[in-house]
């Protein structure tokens, strides 16, 4: 590779790892081309991308980005998993992915900002989805007030069913 391309390649890695919430490094040595081919399918599906990366360069890429923790992981035939979507569905993908393709091994991985190992990101990718947690949240929000009304409407039901007694006493003794 030539200085140019390298420098192309670089601008085009930090601008990948500036873009992404979520950057994996796994190792890959070993996958036959269908089943690198089956982990980008399965990676883009979930709003990410997966890039073989060599290391010398991707080390200088990552260099005043929030990726640059992972610079000491960069070390044999490595590849890096971009997530630009939501970071637990692509985290879902990742481990699914790991799970099937034995020879895939996640080293580590950054998520805004912050180093992840192995089972951090399992425990991301054991979350629900973002519209899952919305409607979680939602569903919270709203039971103190369905519980309020509740309560209102018992309170008045109570004093309608006392004035209704009061009536029929009063109407049984005249």
């Amino acid at each position: 590779m030539k200085k140019p391309e390298k420098q192309g390649a670089i601008d085009l890695l930090q601008g990948k790892f500036v873009r992404s919430n979520l950057a994996v490094v796994a190792e890959f040595s070993g996958m036959s081309v269908p089943e690198l081919q089956e982990v980008k399918n399965r990676l883009r599906a979930a709003s990410g991308e997966f890039t073989v990366v060599k290391n010398t360069l991707a080390a200088r890429a990552a260099v005043g980005t929030p990726v640059a923790v992972l610079r000491p992981h960069f070390k044999g035939q490595m590849a890096v998993a971009f997530g630009y979507g939501d970071p637990v569905g692509m985290a879902q993908a990742l481990k699914q992915v790991a799970e099937k393709q034995k020879k895939l091994n996640i080293k580590a991985g950054v998520m805004e900002g912050q180093l992840i190992d192995l089972s951090a990101l399992s425990r991301i990718a054991d979350l629900p989805s973002r519209p899952v947690l919305y409607g979680q949240l939602v569903s919270r929000m709203k039971s103190p007030l369905f519980n309020f009304t509740g309560v209102l409407q018992a309170m008045i039901s109570k004093w309608v069913r006392t004035l209704a007694a009061v009536h029929e006493q009063r109407s049984a003794s005249s």
